[in-house]
This record gives C-alpha cells, structure tokens and sequence, in this order.
C-alpha cells in the first residue's frame, strides 16, 4: 500500500511536466492579474457600433456555413465565403495557407509601428452531426442512405459556423474602428481548416504562420459567455495504413498480414505510452 505521505514523490513536478511549468506563474500567490484593459474608448465604441450596423451581414454569415456543412478540409464554399466577408471590410486575403487550399489569411493594415493583432478562425463541420437550423430535436437536413453504413450527413455540432464568423466580425470590427480612429494596427484573421482533424494549425505553427503575432485571439462557443487562461499539449493526428496480402495459416509463403502489423502497432504503442512519455505526453 502507498504511503499517502510519499504521494508527492509521485506527482509530477515543473522540472519534468512543461504544462505545469508554464502555468506555475499564474498560480503564484505573488501574481497580480493586469487591471483597466478592457476600458471603454471612442475605439471600442466605433468597433462596437459597427458590429451593431452589420448584424445582418454577420448572422447572414453564419447560417450560411451551417448551411455548408462541409468536413475537414472539404470547407470549399464556407472559407470562401468568410474570405469575401473579410473582403468587403477591406482585408487582402491570400489562400493555401500552410499549404491548405481551404485556409487563408486575410490581412488589414493601417498606419505603422502599430501591433499586429491575429483572429483565428474554424468553419469545419463533424461527420454524422446534420441538423435544421432552429430546431430544439433530432431533425437531420441530410441521410446517407449506404445499406453497409446509413447515417447522416455533417453539420456543426461544435458551432465552428458561429466560431469563425463570430472571430471575422471582431477582426473587421477592429480594422474599422482602427481606420476611423487613425490608429496604427496590423489585423490578420487566419481562416484555419481542419480543426476537428487537428492538423490545420499543427501545420500553421511548424511553418512559423503566426510568426510576428502581438496578440493572437481564439474562442469558442459554449453554454455560457466566460474568458479564461490554460495551457495544453499540443496536437497532431496521423493515419496509418497497413498494406498486406492475404493467405493462410497453413501456406507460410506469401502472407504478410496487416492485422498482424496493426495489432502490434497498437501494443507498441501502448509500451511506449507507459515507459516513454513525460508526464504531460498523451498517445491515444
């Protein structure tokens, strides 16, 4: 039986968990949360205002991408249509971000030496997920009818068509008050695809995409409005394929079975899991 006063003999610790360590100082009873940075000014007020004049445009915008409802990196009419959002506000957008055809950046300038602010944007749907918009039950736009595998078609079930127009309302928000204003500013809004695959700002970031950022906003719909703090792990998917030729167990010669190769995968993988990560590792 453990001793529970050698638990934290087991815990991990900010030498060897880098989660840990990078949210230590926030922790800290010496830490001071910053005041006054949400103060109103007369740009704020025009950024407001101007949402306030566009809501038509801006649920217009997303009920559109719902309507979409395009997969990870299918998301054809749903980038296109947040790019010619951003567009009519005046920002230059340029596509095949990070080597992805449906994600852009879209970029708004004003003045020098002023920060460059970034707006992350999603708009990929989930598989099986179809639904009307504005009704409370099961109401599926879409059935795929397949006698092997019947279900239904994609839709946001994760709300990334209010997600991504929510973020490009506020960077052209910004952009207005800040030309209004005549206030110095860089705003680029990157249009991010296959958030659900996890690999569309996998790629951004190892292609230094966000490089040069001073503030970098992202959120996400939730049952309630709340602002928040965290660290996590970062993520990346990857597909397996294994190729093999079919035989029997009787005729040694010429099988080469991908189950065989599979199953060992998955036992490696579980080793690797148990004696080879750092505490703050996953591998699912």
């Amino acid at each position: 039986m453990c001793d529970p006063h050698d638990q934290h003999e087991h815990e991990p610790t900010t030498a060897t968990d880098p989660v840990m360590a990078a949210s230590a100082h926030v922790t800290a009873p010496t830490y001071v949360p910053p005041a006054g940075l949400a103060r109103d000014s007369p740009a704020k007020t025009a950024a407001l205002d101007w949402i306030a004049e566009h809501t038509d445009r801006i649920t217009g915008l997303n009920s559109e991408i719902w309507e979409h409802a395009e997969l990870s990196l299918r998301e054809w009419k749903s980038s296109l249509a947040e790019a010619a959002f951003l567009e009519q506000a005046g920002f230059q957008v340029e596509f095949g971000t990070a080597g992805f055809p449906t994600a852009f950046t879209a970029t708004f300038s004003h003045g020098t030496g002023g920060p460059v602010l970034g707006f992350s944007g999603e708009y990929d749907a989930l598989p099986g997920l179809s639904q009307h918009s504005g009704v409370g039950h099961h109401d599926p736009r879409e059935y795929v009818h397949d006698p092997f595998a019947p279900g239904y078609g994609p839709g946001h079930g994760c709300g990334h068509c209010a997600l991504g127009t929510a973020a490009a309302a506020a960077a052209a928000a910004v952009a207005q008050a800040a030309q209004r204003h005549q206030l110095p500013v860089t705003v680029r809004f990157f249009g991010s695809t296959a958030e659900e695959n996890l690999i569309g700002k996998t790629y951004a970031v190892s292609q230094g995409v966000y490089d040069g950022l001073g503030a970098f906003l992202d959120w996400h719909p939730s049952t309630s409005n709340a602002t928040g703090w965290r660290s996590s792990t970062a993520m990346t998917a990857v597909t397996f394929t294994f190729l093999g030729v079919a035989g029997h167990g009787g005729h040694a010669l010429g099988n080469k079975s991908a189950l065989d190769a599979a199953v060992m995968m998955a036992t490696l993988s579980e080793f690797l899991r148990e004696e080879n990560l750092a505490p703050s590792g996953r591998l699912h």
